[in-house]
This record gives structure tokens, C-alpha cells and sequence, in this order.
């Protein structure tokens, strides 16, 4: 199984906040099949650019020792999961979120997510 991080759940583990359920944590330290996509990144960054987020490092430090610790693959954002956008229905307006959706939608991901509302895109959610 491979599990697609959402960006709160990757913040949650990196940041060492004790907010991930006992079993969502074992679940992800239990699989090898850790991904992490760009689209986070691109989250993190503009939270970090508005105020809304302080990291303790500089975002290419964190970002880097993030993938390294957890031994994640990175997965890009790429034209096949733009064009899955297309047909996801409005329950969640967030477009990270959506992005992050299209994507485990496009690769048959499983989606690590604190939101319960994703799993009514048809996902497999773990949280």
C-alpha cells in the first residue's frame, strides 16, 4: 500500500505534534510506501511567505530532512493530475486538497489526512 501524505499530516509528523491519532501513527510508521507530493511543498511555502506557518529552519533544510527522515518518494504534480481536477465534484473547496485527491485518484494512492470529508471522493483514507 502507498500512502499519500496530505500537507497536515505531513506538518503534524515533521513538527512533532502530538495531534495524529495513535493509529494513523502506527499506520504510517508501519509502511515503507511513504510519498510526499509537491503540491505540500507548494503549501508549505506559501503558508510560510503569508505568516501563516514558522518553520525552525530555512524550507529547503526542512523540506529536505523531512523527506530524508520519513524516507519518502516525492511525487510531482504533472498534466494527468491536472486534467483529473476536471471532474472532482465541489464537496471540498480547498485546492491543495484537491490537487492532493486528483492525484491519489490519477496513481490509486492511499490518502493520510486528518479530513474525514476527503474519503467522499471515493479515496481509501487512512486517519
Amino acid at each position: 500500500m502507498k500512502i499519500l501524505l496530505d500537507t497536515s499530516v505531513l506538518l503534524r509528523l515533521s513538527l512533532a505534534e502530538q495531534t495524529l491519532s495513535k493509529e494513523l501513527k502506527e499506520i504510517l510508521l508501519g509502511t515503507e510506501n511513504l510519498m510526499v507530493t509537491a503540491i505540500s511543498r507548494a503549501e508549505i511555502n506559501i503558508k510560510v511567505s503569508v505568516g501563516k506557518l514558522h518553520l525552525p529552519v530555512p524550507e529547503s533544510v526542512f523540506w529536505d530532512e523531512l523527506i530524508s527522515r520519513l524516507q519518502a518518494t516525492q511525487l510531482s504534480f504533472d498534466t494527468a493530475h491536472a486534467a483529473r481536477l476536471a471532474s472532482l465534484p465541489l464537496y471540498h473547496r480547498d485546492p491543495f486538497d484537491r490537487m492532493i485527491l486528483a492525484q491519489c485518484l490519477v496513481e490509486d494512492l492511499v490518502l493520510a489526512t486528518t479530513d474525514i470529508m476527503l474519503g467522499s471522493y471515493g479515496v481509501t483514507v487512512v486517519n
